[in-house]
């Protein structure tokens, strides 16, 4: 699959001053974006795309125009502004000046990143011979010497090994065997790349596409110059696909800058949406089946999506669930066993999906399918239907999540976006919603159910080591993540016993306050509660002070710090165990302000 974005697009856009102002607080401590001076409407949504990875990663952080930044000190921005972002598409046009501000920055111990064309073009737009921070980076990106169409190809990203994907926040099953970046149902990746050269032997490159250097960083100095040859802000504005931004820039800011972080999760744990979808009467058994082995415990939270239908190919086949006619007895199991249910589609699963990928439904059409299809649920059930699922993955951005949203839903399991965190997707450059959230599907390579995995002769043992490890990473890192497969699934020789295992592995985890299991819903409230919350860092004579505000109250807000950083005074808070490079402090009650202060 070839990740397709949107070519520039010259309209001029007005952009908001006073969003990209910088902060008159000269104490503050918080990650730098850097806006240059032409501006697109490509520009503004990429500059957009960047915010919100900042907001969803939980790090502060504040734009400034490349003209005020090189006014700043350089060497006193280190302390200020240990990480520095000139994101791509919205820092093409860059001040000759910024280069040797760059260097003063980085060499004094300053971290910065340079993203895909920053620094391309100069402040009235003409396109550069080469990149403005080809001597910092130590790499040739850009015009090659004034042939701007030999600046940009496509090409598979590898990662060094998978220890190396890791440190860049890549997380399990997000790459093939060969530790290539990989999506659900596509394998390898195609993505758009700068077409980039290394030119000095002291280049650490952690990704290539071939000779390209993908992700490379390069000490500089006391500091640290980062190079990314993908369009990541591009990416998630218009390619759906969060996952690179945000994992880069959670490196750079949180890895090297040390900014302190709100982490995604409840509790400072990490949080497990394990969603099976039910789509068919085989799954009548299939259930039963699932409590006759053992793998409904009380304990674990699973959510089933159900397609409610009796039909699932064409009226009358009669192959559905048919949760309201003789599905019921299977759906009533469910909820004995404290299961929650969401809503698959409009009820005839795959006459359904058809009709939305081809375009022969219109949208009230769709949205009367879809109420059928919950209120059948509620009737059975007495609860609203607040999660939906994408039938066969199906779903139409934009007027997909604006139908579920005017119908009360908060979130949707998502084929987009795979592997990412939950997220606010955007499509054509546009957020979709501000509140509705997409959960995207954590894949192993190609496969993401257990029946892809089937049909891959994957085997039970190592189905078992990538159910493992998608816990693990999620409990060690803070985060969130979703895994879904259909009950019969579990029919595949061994993969109950390997499921029994994880799930085992998973109470582990519960017990000592590692992870959390979750319908989406649960998240979504809390990730929208986290939205609202505002953190400033501020730097005093004695060292560091952190303040979280949320009129609506903090409880269960985590805040990550690093590990180099010594509490000095804490209230309010109760401090957890540590997390890779972080030690985490989590909000037990409803406080709307808590300060925490630290000595370094």
């Amino acid at each position: 699959m070839v990740i397709a974005i949107i070519a520039a697009v010259l309209t001029p856009v007005l952009i908001d001053a006073q969003r990209y102002a910088r902060s008159s607080t000269n104490s503050a401590v918080r990650l730098l974006l850097v806006r240059g001076e032409s501006t697109s409407a490509v520009d503004a949504s990429v500059a957009t795309a960047w915010s919100e990875s900042a907001r969803e990663v939980g790090i502060p952080f504040e734009w400034i125009s490349a003209d005020d930044l090189v006014d700043e000190n350089a060497v006193a921005a280190v302390r200020s502004d240990p990480a520095v972002v000139l994101p791509d598409a919205a820092a093409q046009g860059l001040p000759d000046a910024i280069l040797d501000w760059a260097e003063s920055y980085v060499s004094h111990g300053g971290h910065l990143l340079v993203v895909y064309d920053a620094g391309t073009r100069d402040q009235i737009g003409s396109v550069r011979p080469s990149g403005l921070f080809d001597p910092l980076l130590g790499i040739r990106y850009s015009g090659h010497g004034g042939a701007p169409r030999s600046a940009y190809t496509t090409g598979q990203v590898g990662f060094k090994n998978g220890a190396e994907a890791a440190l860049w926040n890549i997380p399990p099953g997000k790459m093939t065997a060969d530790d290539i970046l990989s999506g659900y149902s596509y394998g390898p990746l195609t993505y758009p790349l700068a077409n980039a050269r290394s030119n000095t032997a002291d280049l650490d490159v952690a990704a290539r596409s071939g000779s390209i250097p993908v992700l490379a960083t390069r000490r500089y100095g006391r500091g640290t110059a980062v190079w990314s040859a993908l369009p990541l802000g591009r990416l998630c504005a218009y390619g759906t696909d969060a996952l690179p931004i945000d994992a880069v820039l959670q490196t750079v800011a949180v890895g090297l800058g040390l900014l302190p972080r709100l982490l995604l999760a409840p509790g400072g744990g990490g949080g497990l949406v394990i969603v099976w979808h039910v789509e068919s009467n085989s799954d009548w058994s299939a259930i039963p089946m699932m409590e006759q082995w053992g793998l409904l415990p009380r304990g674990i939270h699973q959510e089933f999506d159900i397609a409610a239908g009796p039909d699932v190919i064409s009226p009358g086949d009669g192959l559905g669930f048919d949760a309201c006619g003789k599905g019921r007895r299977t759906l009533s199991l469910l909820l004995q066993q404290g299961e929650t249910i969401g809503s698959d589609g409009g009820g005839t699963q795959n006459l359904f999906a058809s009709q939305l990928e081809h375009g022969t439904i219109t949208n009230n059409e769709t949205r009367d399918l879809v109420v059928k299809n919950a209120s059948c649920l509620t009737s059975v059930t007495g609860q609203p239907m607040q999660d939906y699922t994408a039938p066969l993955g199906v779903y139409p951005q934009p007027q997909m999540t604006r139908i579920i949203q005017q119908l009360g839903f908060v979130d949707y399991y998502y084929t987009g976006d795979t592997g990412a965190a939950p997220t606010l997707a955007f499509w054509d450059g546009k957020l979709v919603s501000t509140s509705v959230w997409a959960f995207p599907v954590t894949p192993d390579g190609r496969d993401a159910a257990l029946a892809d995995m089937a049909l891959d002769h994957v085997s039970a043992s190592a189905v078992e080591a990538w159910l493992k490890s998608v816990a693990e990473y999620v409990a060690s890192q803070g985060t969130v993540r979703l895994l879904y497969s259909h009950p019969p699934d579990l029919e595949t020789p061994g993969y109950a016993s390997a499921y029994a295992s994880f799930l085992g592995y998973v109470a582990q985890l519960q017990s000592t306050g590692q992870l959390t299991t979750e319908p989406m819903h649960v998240y979504t409230d809390f990730l929208n509660r986290r939205e609202q919350a505002q953190m400033t860092v501020d730097r005093t004579k004695g060292g560091i002070r952190l303040t979280i505000t949320d009129r609506k109250g903090l409880r269960d807000l985590a805040i990550g710090v690093p590990n180099t950083w010594h509490p000095a005074r804490i209230a309010g808070v109760t401090k957890r165990d540590t997390i890779g490079g972080e030690q985490s402090y989590v909000v037990q009650d409803d406080s709307r302000r808590v300060v925490l202060r630290f000595t370094m």
